[in-house]
């Protein structure tokens, strides 16, 4: 039997999941890149990676998505 338009709200289940953005380091201070970047620090409240300490990992948890 179809049951169209029926879903089940997980509201008490936290999923982890890696996000990555990237781009070529040569065109990464172009203006576009450069907000894309700078909204994607602001949004998950990531700090500026130090130079030439390597990639900055964080691990966070979304909440009410």
């Amino acid at each position: 039997m179809a049951r169209p338009h029926q879903f089940v709200v997980a509201d008490k289940v936290k999923l982890t999941c890696d996000l990555s953005f990237v781009s070529l380091a040569a065109r990464r201070h172009e203006p576009v890149i450069a907000h894309a970047f700078a909204s994607v620090r602001a949004v998950w409240n990531i700090k500026p990676a130090i130079a030439g300490a390597g990639p900055t990992r964080t691990r966070k948890v979304a909440k009410n998505v």
